[in-house]
């Protein structure tokens, strides 16, 4: 699987493991979209935009793929959602968006989740979750170690990706070239969670 950098925001073109940006999407807002050629059409609906949401997760009344209650705690595992799911997201969204508000981290409030179904105009079943701000908390050492391998995480992720796209984009371009356009692309490694 292809992939950009991870980045605070998708408002500017990010660097992928591809050698170009965007993974071929271009950038901006389209304002016609049938205007648009089919082959940008379908690289559009090729590229799946993600966010991806760290954090620790303790899970209330676990269940299992069949419904049935999981008798093992789970409490404070640190887990990675990758949400691309346009409900999820949209609930995700201005969640982050009142803990914004609120000038606080996000890593200094929980958030509970709540698995959803919703139904398609068609019948069919899909799932989502809707978020809300649940409480503000302190951060612990063992909460600051956590965030510390996240990004630790999130900056190997960026090397690696930054790596494949200098070494795929550089084909037509001699070492200093590469080097410079290497060096002119900023990422910043700070992810909100």
């Amino acid at each position: 699987m292809e992939k950009s950098v991870l980045a605070n925001s998708i408002n500017s073109d990010l660097a992928d493991s591809v050698g170009g940006f965007n993974l071929g999407r271009p950038s901006g807002y389209i304002e016609d979209w049938n205007a648009l050629p089919d082959k940008t059409k379908d690289i559009i609906r090729s590229v799946k935009r993600v966010k991806v949401v760290m954090g620790v997760l303790t899970v209330d009344n676990p269940m299992d793929d069949m419904g049935e209650p999981v008798v093992v705690e789970l409490k404070d595992m640190p887990v990675i959602f990758d949400v691309k799911n346009r409900d999820s997201l949209k609930s995700l969204d201005a969640s982050l968006g009142l803990i914004h508000r609120k000038n606080l981290l996000p890593v200094t409030s929980n958030l509970h989740i709540e698995g959803v179904v919703g139904v398609l105009p068609n019948g069919n079943q899909y799932a989502f979750f809707k978020s809300s701000v649940a409480n503000q908390i302190d951060i612990s050492d063992a909460d600051s170690q956590t965030l510390q391998n996240f990004l630790e995480l999130i900056s190997y992720n960026n090397t690696k990706i930054m790596d494949l796209n200098r070494e795929r984009s550089a084909s037509g371009m001699s070492k200093e070239d590469a080097d410079l356009v290497g060096s002119i692309i900023d990422v910043n490694d700070e992810v909100p969670f």
